[in-house]
């Protein structure tokens, strides 16, 4: 009797090689998950900006303020 004999009546543990067919599958599935968390995180992105600050932050009188230098005495 060899070392690999299967004991009769026993369950028998047994893996499945992974195939083609499983690595695509679970590949399809981690693109469809990042996907749609890129996508939320894009949306909420873009729902977090306020239109009324955008078009107040593009206002001339704000690009018109004079700039003042600052000496720092190093």
């Amino acid at each position: 009797m060899t070392i690999k004999a299967r004991a009769a009546g026993l369950p028998q543990d047994t893996l499945s090689p992974v195939s083609f067919g499983w690595f695509i599958k679970k590949t399809a599935i981690a693109l469809a998950i990042l996907f749609v968390a890129i996508s939320c995180m894009a949306w909420l992105t873009h729902a977090s900006i306020d239109p009324a600050l955008d078009e107040q932050s593009a206002a001339p009188e704000t690009l018109a303020a004079p700039v003042t230098k600052v000496g720092l005495g190093l």
